[in-house]
């Protein structure tokens, strides 16, 4: 009989004794990289010009879909501007599933710290015989956001789309509820589109709209807004138009790089465009760092579950059902610790010179707190500091893995079914 994994409560490390408190301006600091990039690049000017700030981040969506990163399924030109006109980073890295990695780009806090290392809610699977460590299943309202700081220090802070760090009244998959969103640091919170987000176009549209509606209301002062798209999250959906388009390019229906999905990464593109092209008409280019990125890499195959939830679970391999897009020429995707599923492909645009390159690695989940430029009032006192914690350390002591040399890029106890807990980390540069 498999063994169901084990759901239970999770506590988060405290600071270490004599650990020093945080500092009273709010921010990250980069280590061994780049730490939630964007803020440190973006927060470098003097407090009375203070930037504004657009983060796209979209759902599953792998390294190889952008032109400007080696794509030949499907021309970004948007995409590849963004990349041209700022920045593009070349060594990039999340966690395998999207829960992780939302955690720790608004928290700034390791996987092993801020608990949110499992998708949520709790599925259990896989059923293997291990019993995964715990996970939180929701971000307290009293969890320091980086958002937070921003509305403290005078932004207006707005989000639309995907939300999926809470499992309660708050907010669920979809979409952080508008009553709860002040908790977490936002003024205002987009309403879910109409209809369902697995259909159409994926509110994609509607998701953009909402964004260049906020931007200019607030363009008279500093702003920040997080736009999460559900594409291209399965149910792939895309407007039939495209669709059509890829068909008659002799795309298939159905199976590897789809019609449908090649639509779909199109339509997002010409959103970014529709993004950036509403910045430099409202005259706030030279003062707005946009920042496009994607919560985990792409799905390439999915397999066939039913002998472990219908049958009797005593698969000796497991069959792919079917297949999206794939990551070549990295190994696997959205789940796996292999490259496939934790690189991917940011891009985006500041006051900095034309192509510029970064071949440093880059992850999300490697910041600690220190001063930015930008004052603002301390973080929470009970907020724990990651000072002093090695990524080893803390990936080890969570997932119960072996400490080793390297660098961690990637802690994914549970993984995508049917994965057992699993982790990854690089040698060398």
């Amino acid at each position: 009989m498999p063994i169901p994994a084990a759901r239970s409560s999770f506590a988060a490390p405290g600071p270490s004794a004599g650990e020093p408190r945080p500092p009273r301006s709010l921010g990250l600091r980069l280590r061994g990289g780049t730490a939630v990039f964007f803020l440190a690049v973006t927060l470098l000017g003097a407090a009375e010009r203070r930037p504004n700030l657009l983060l796209v981040l979209t759902d599953d969506q792998g390294y190889p879909t952008l032109s400007c990163y080696g794509g030949t399924q499907v021309p970004t030109p948007h995409l590849d501007r963004l990349a041209r006109e700022g920045l593009r980073f070349t060594d990039a890295y999340v966690m395998p599933q999207c829960t992780p990695t939302r955690a720790a780009l608004l928290t700034g806090q390791h996987t092993a710290r801020h608990g949110m290392w499992h998708v949520i809610p709790w599925y259990g699977t896989p059923w293997a015989p291990v019993r995964e460590p715990a996970f939180r299943e929701s971000l307290t309202r009293e969890t320091f956001l980086f958002p937070k700081g921003l509305r403290a220090a005078g932004y207006a802070t707005g989000t639309a789309g995907k939300w999926h760090l809470t499992n309660n009244a708050d907010g669920n998959y979809v979409a952080i509820k508008a009553e709860a969103a002040a908790h977490y640091g936002f003024d205002y919170s987009a309403p879910p589109g109409p209809g369902s987000q697995n259909e159409g176009d994926k509110h994609v549209d509607y998701l953009t709209d909402q964004a260049i509606d906020f931007i200019r209301r607030h363009r008279e002062q500093p702003w920040f807004f997080y736009l999460a798209h559900h594409t291209v999250h399965g149910k792939v959906s895309a407007p039939s138009a495209l669709v059509e388009k890829y068909r008659a390019a002799g795309a298939p229906a159905t199976g590897l790089h789809h019609a449908t999905y090649l639509a779909a990464l199109e339509h997002l593109d010409r959103s970014v465009g529709r993004l950036v092209a509403a910045i430099d008409e409202l005259g706030l280019r030279e003062r707005t760092l946009v920042v496009f990125v994607s919560d985990n890499g792409g799905v390439y195959q999915v397999y066939d579950m039913k002998p472990f939830t219908e049958g009797p679970g005593t698969a000796e391999r497991l069959t792919v059902a079917s297949e999206e897009f794939s990551n070549a020429p990295l190994r696997a995707g959205k789940g796996s610790a292999y490259e496939g599923g934790i690189r991917v492909s940011p891009a985006g645009r500041a006051r900095l010179s034309p192509a510029r390159l970064r071949p440093l690695p880059s992850t999300w989940w490697t910041g600690r707190r220190r001063s930015l430029t930008s004052p603002g009032p301390a973080p929470p006192p009970d907020i724990p500091s990651t000072a002093g914690v090695s990524r080893r350390s803390s990936a080890a002591a969570r997932c119960r893995i072996a400490p080793s040399t390297g660098t961690h890029r990637s802690t994914n106890c549970g993984g995508a079914s049917p994965r057992a807990p699993s982790s990854a980390r690089a040698t060398g540069n």
